[in-house]
């Protein structure tokens, strides 16, 4: 196996497993007072959430209609992954652009916009086995693997078709749908050739798995 390749699945790897617990929906913060949006969630350091200090990457919070969990990343990012449906508020701390001043709004996320963590469950572990497969040189092992995502695959398209048939879906949903299902298509035309071992496929999963 060359460098190039052996790089791109290495690369894949890490992104499975930072991504092994928060395959669930993922919404942006915004910060709000009296209705209005002062900042987006890239505009400034968090200090805390409900009193809590943020001094750690991740924090778990569960509201009322939904359990959130929240990165804290170095570039002043908060990502919120929901993993129920509804809408929470939650009191963030934070100072805007470095200033000195603390400020203290609420943070509404509303986790009712997403696609459902059962398509991105069913989509993580169609590239697992992608990831898998790479490295297995017994062919009775990669036809069993091969079988296997194969089932996912299918599965995966019976899902992402059941919520593109939703009428209530909002467009950015839609568009991330269509593009997994483009790419979920391509992987298992691929699969059923028995081409999962390839470079071209490789490609494919990481571009799956980007979205």
């Amino acid at each position: 196996m060359d460098n190039k390749r052996m790089g791109i699945l290495l690369i894949l790897s890490l992104l499975i497993t930072l991504n092994a617990k928060a395959q669930t929906k993922v919404v942006d913060i915004c910060v709000k007072k009296q209705g209005t949006v002062f900042y987006k969630a890239a505009q400034f350091d968090v200090l805390a959430v409900d009193g809590v200090s943020s001094r750690r990457s991740t924090f778990w919070y569960k509201g009322q209609n939904s359990k959130l969990k929240l990165d804290f990343h170095q570039s002043k990012h908060i990502t919120a992954t929901c993993h129920s449906a509804g809408t929470d508020l939650y009191k963030i701390q934070f100072r805007v652009n470095g200033a000195r001043n603390i400020q203290t709004f609420m943070a509404r996320v509303n986790c009712i916009h997403c696609v459902k963590s059962t398509v991105l469950k069913r989509k993580d572990r169609l590239v697992g086995l992608g990831l898998r497969i790479q490295e297995i040189r017994n062919p009775e092992l990669v036809q069993k693997l091969r079988e296997q995502m194969l089932k996912q695959s299918k599965k995966l398209l019976e899902l992402i078709e059941k919520e593109l048939k939703k009428e209530d879906q909002p467009e950015e949903v839609i568009e991330q749908l269509e593009q997994m299902k483009l790419m979920v298509e391509k992987l298992l035309a691929m699969i059923l050739e028995g081409d999962v071992q390839s470079e071209h496929f490789t490609h494919l999963l990481s571009q799956l798995n980007s979205l």
